[in-house]
């Protein structure tokens, strides 16, 4: 015979009686956290304590200020319960902080893709609990900072980088310029791109193919030049055998074409005679 409880539908109300209770015990369903913690509902994925629930409701009543709301909002030491209370915050600055939040659960970082706050939807586009499909979504948003975020999102598919790489705003394709998991092909499109600051990152790319970094070499921007050669350095010692602590030889090996050289080429021999590793 199952057990009964004639307590109300919310549970024992006396402090301390629910824990012996067979029907109630010490958890409530969904139904119970929506009716004593106020909670919006299909906000969690998992069933939630009263208390967690009630201390969730007391902590962000007694921070009625706006401005510390938020900060709490952006504390990742925050609770799911918490987190989803602030969620639906009259304050764009407190949805804002609780949609990059990580401890807020996926299915309010769902919700608030389509705030109307474009801060909001870049932090959910930021937080890593993100769900990929959302990012997908996110990747289309009327607002640069948005698709920005998305590819800097650490749940970003292949697929979304390479989409990103042609969008029209310069500010997307320079963030997925140096994302470490484009494809050398993508990365050396960009490498041709209108917008300096793109090929400024391409330039610092590790994985730029050689034959896509040499031309940033010369590039006409001297902002780009710089990069390039600063980014010379360890392709330098990885392809040559040069100590990256041997200045002097890398000066004087930058000096050279020295991506058609070998380690036994004669121009490695004498930079190396002129400036032995230490």
């Amino acid at each position: 015979m199952s057990p009964t409880c004639s307590a109300p539908v919310d549970g024992h109300r006396k402090p301390g009686s629910a824990a012996k209770c067979p029907v109630h015990g010490p958890a409530v369903g969904v139904r119970s956290v929506i009716e004593v913690g106020r909670l919006a509902p299909t906000t969690f994925d998992r069933v939630a304590t009263r208390s967690a629930a009630l201390a969730a409701r007391a902590l962000v009543d007694a921070n009625d200020d706006p401005e510390e709301r938020a900060f709490l909002a952006a504390d990742p030491d925050t609770s799911p319960e918490a987190l989803v209370l602030m969620a639906d915050d009259d304050i764009g600055p407190v949805r804002n902080a609780v949609a990059a939040n990580p401890n807020t659960p996926p299915e309010v970082c769902v919700r608030l893709s389509t705030d109307e706050e474009h801060w909001t939807r870049k932090g959910v586009a930021e937080n890593p609990s993100t769900p990929p499909d959302v990012l997908v979504v996110l990747s289309a948003d009327e607002d640069w900072s948005v698709r920005r975020a998305a590819v800097r999102n650490p749940n970003v598919t292949v697929d979304l980088l390479l989409r990103l790489s042609a969008d029209e705003s310069e500010y997307v394709r320079d963030a997925v310029a140096d994302h470490p998991s484009v494809p050398t092909d993508v990365l050396a499109r960009l490498a041709r791109d209108e917008e300096p600051t793109v090929r400024w990152r391409i330039a610092r790319n590790p994985n730029t193919p050689l034959v896509a970094f040499v031309p940033l070499l010369s590039d006409e921007q001297d902002v780009v030049r710089r990069a390039a050669a600063e980014a010379s350095t360890p392709r330098i010692c990885a392809m040559l055998g040069i100590d990256d602590d041997n200045t002097a030889a890398i000066d004087y090996l930058r000096e050279q074409e020295w991506w058609t050289l070998t380690p036994d080429d004669p121009a490695v021999v004498v930079a190396l005679a002129l400036s032995p590793n230490v």
